[in-house]
């Protein structure tokens, strides 16, 4: 089995996550020959996290598969969990992803949840809607409810702004929204309760408006935050920004974060700035003791287009999901590694 028939195959696992894992990986890599099984996924696939395959078959454009997804917006053939709006969430990515294919045909749905002012969109799909090119007039249309005060003004009904998982999704709606009013809005979160809110506050805030006044708050949220994660978010943040160049921070927090989540972190950042300085740090992770360290370094070396053969090991990889990482960054190059 080649590494892309490996990915194929996983869709089906009866993991959950790791059908997801292959869903998104597929999408990244972008080949249209994907489209059938993705679409099969979703057809078949009970549980919420199959929002993953609508955002990769949105991913790789082809428009083709409309009819196949339309159904999928009146009847998310899903187990319903409330609280995470479940059913709700998969019908909204059904409705987004054939938005980014150019078929308005979801788009009565999207705008049932915006005048309801349902989490389901203001929440936990904005940051997708938001992504979408103006595609069609109806995508401008929703898009532009998704304002600053829609999406911090929450009803009396609504928890986003007090539940960690939907108020980081609104930060990161804000930051793609940019500009002085949603930096303010951010701002006010730079202090939360939840370490993933300060963090994703701190990307948010410079994606928004990188004035002094900005790079002096990250800074400070980098230098006196109690959290490994938030200290290097905020690193990320200030380097992508190109208010800082020491990335020390994440070289060390790759190798010595508190937990797996910190030194995940820490290679997705080094993978996403480009550093060419991170990559022997990712090469000695992949020897990590957690399986999502180990993912997260095959996926930054992806970006750094450094690895090789160490990372076409990860193919006998304890961990499938692992695994599924590797066989994305070889399908990637067509098999080969570069030595």
């Amino acid at each position: 089995m080649t590494p892309y028939e490996l990915l194929l195959d996983a869709l089906f696992d009866p993991d959950r996550v790791v059908g997801a894992d292959a869903a998104r990986l597929l999408g990244g890599l972008g080949r249209r020959e994907a489209a059938p099984a993705l679409v099969r996924y979703v057809t078949e696939c009970r549980y919420h996290a199959k929002v993953a395959a609508f955002e990769a078959l949105a991913r790789i454009g082809d428009a083709s598969v409309c009819p196949a997804i339309r159904p999928r917006v009146d009847d998310p053939h899903v187990y319903d969990d409330w609280y995470w709006y479940g059913a709700k969430t998969v019908r909204a990515a059904a409705a987004t992803a054939l938005l980014a294919l150019g078929d308005d045909s979801g788009a009565a749905y999207l705008t049932e949840l915006a005048d309801k002012h349902d989490d389901a969109l203001y929440a936990w799909m904005a940051p997708a809607v938001l992504a979408l090119g103006d595609t069609t007039p109806a995508t401008a249309a929703i898009k532009a409810r998704l304002s600053v005060q829609s999406l911090t003004g929450a009803n009396e009904r609504s928890v986003r702004l007090s539940d960690p998982g939907r108020l980081t999704r609104v930060v990161e709606a804000l930051g793609l929204i940019g500009g002085d009013e949603a930096a303010r809005a951010i701002a006010g979160w730079l202090g939360f309760r939840s370490r993933y809110v300060r963090a994703q506050a701190a990307v948010s805030l410079l994606a928004a408006s990188s004035s002094q006044e900005n790079i002096e708050a990250v800074a400070a949220l980098r230098d006196r935050d109690g959290t490994d994660f938030v200290r290097i978010r905020a690193t990320q943040a200030l380097i992508g920004a190109g208010a800082a160049d020491d990335a020390s921070p994440l070289l060390d927090g790759a190798v010595h974060g508190t937990d797996a989540v910190d030194r995940g972190a820490a290679l997705e950042a080094l993978g996403l700035l480009g550093r060419a300085d991170g990559i022997e740090t990712a090469l000695a992770a992949l020897d990590d003791g957690s399986p999502y360290v180990r993912l997260c370094a095959i996926e930054a070396l992806d970006r750094l287009d450094a690895g090789g053969d160490a990372v076409a090991r990860r193919m006998e990889d304890p961990s499938p999901r692992v695994r599924l990482q590797a066989a994305a960054y070889l399908a990637a190059r067509d098999g080969e590694v570069n030595r």
